[in-house]
């Protein structure tokens, strides 16, 4: 299985901060009809959407340090269809742009101290496999841009509320 992503460039600190500001700004505006569901699939709502980037953000900052610490640890976690249906229903998206934010900022205030000689550590991921410390902070960054492209394209495509 191809690995989310690799095709895509390894971010920098730059690229890192300059999304953090629109993820999280996509993510905040997800609370105008959060509980309509994301076209085409209609499987989650604008609410769970939001969370699902800030828990990913969260999870993929806490498999860099494992990496960091451990070479090869075994990242668990459950399979993305019984997780993406247990996301929050119910919280405020403006909550999950704040953790995504927090979680962010980890991953910028980790990277600088990370020697070069540890960016290629794996750490092994249940459903994706073995991914090396840089694909991990691939993923990080844009599966983020990912599903803020695509909330930012479903706020563009309807009408705000009044």
């Amino acid at each position: 299985m191809a690995l989310p992503f690799a095709d895509e460039a390894l971010p920098g600190l730059a690229e890192l901060r300059a999304s953090q500001a629109s993820v999280h700004a996509a993510i905040s505006r997800a609370v105008v009809d959060a509980d309509s569901l994301y076209q085409p699939a209609a499987t989650w709502t604008r609410r769970q959407l939001a969370w699902h980037i800030a828990d990913t953000e969260t999870a993929i900052c806490l498999r860099l340090c494992h990496i960091l610490a451990e070479e090869r640890p075994a990242l668990r976690g459950i399979p993305e269809d019984l997780w993406a249906a247990a996301l929050p229903r119910t919280r405020d998206p403006r909550v999950a742009a704040d953790w995504f934010r927090a979680s962010r900022a980890t991953v910028l205030d980790l990277l600088p101290g990370v020697a070069e000689g540890l960016r290629g550590r794996i750490g092994i991921h249940s459903s994706l496999g073995a991914m090396t410390f840089d694909d991990t902070l691939r993923h990080l960054h844009h599966h983020a841009l990912h599903h803020a492209q695509q909330l930012d394209a479903w706020n563009a495509a309807e009408p705000r509320s009044a």
